[in-house]
């Protein structure tokens, strides 16, 4: 009898350092501080000036050159039809009787005139800058692009853009803060004269 009574202890004993050994290791995982997540991947930032960018990006060079020479042309028509109102204006003051036929058919003729010149040099100017808006578009987009391909090929995970070269031209210190966007940038990290290169080659090879 004691026998079975001791074995029943025994049993009911190890049946009880079981539970409790289960016991604390649940405590003890509970307690336990989780595990580090794995520190992410480091992040290369890489700078580049824009406005350097448009500035020596060939293609907005032969563009400006064409625009110019679009101005010149308008300038010489301007001048021309300038000269001829200017003569119509003298004839109409010094050769015809006021109140004439033929001084109000000339008068119609140089109002006519001057309203065309006028109309005709609004709308070369609003033709130009809707050029010029259309074309600063898509160097725009050949200049991300080739940032995107540069970044790409020297390991880069983020372009910021640091207008420098214009940054110095404004005299107001408040609009030079409100324009910079980076602080600091180790000289290494800039891509401009990389994405320059690519820019200007691929509008070179686009020309042949």
């Amino acid at each position: 009898m004691k026998s079975v009574t001791r074995k029943a202890w025994m049993i009911v004993a190890a049946a009880g350092l079981m539970i409790g050994v289960a016991v604390l290791k649940d405590s003890w995982a509970q307690t336990r501080p989780a595990a580090e997540a794995p520190a992410p991947a480091t992040t290369r930032v890489a700078v580049v000036d824009v406005v350097k960018v448009f500035a020596n990006y060939q293609r907005a060079k032969d563009q400006e050159l064409r625009l110019q020479e679009h101005r010149k042309e308008v300038k010489a028509e301007n001048e021309k039809r300038s000269k001829n109102i200017e003569s119509m204006e003298l004839e109409l003051k010094d050769a015809l009787a006021p109140g004439s036929p033929e001084y109000q058919k000339r008068l119609d003729e140089l109002t006519k005139a001057s309203i065309d010149r006028e109309t005709w040099l609004k709308f070369e100017d609003a033709k130009e800058t809707q050029e010029r808006y259309r074309l600063s578009d898509e160097m725009y987009k050949d200049i991300l692009k080739a940032v995107a391909e540069v970044a790409k090929d020297q390991n880069f995970h983020i372009v910021i853009s640091s207008d420098e070269s214009n940054a110095e031209s404004k005299p107001d210190i408040f609009r030079k803060i409100e324009r910079k966007k980076v602080l600091y940038a180790a000289p290494g990290l800039d891509i401009t004269d990389p994405v320059l290169t690519k820019l200007n080659e691929a509008y070179k090879a686009g020309k042949k």
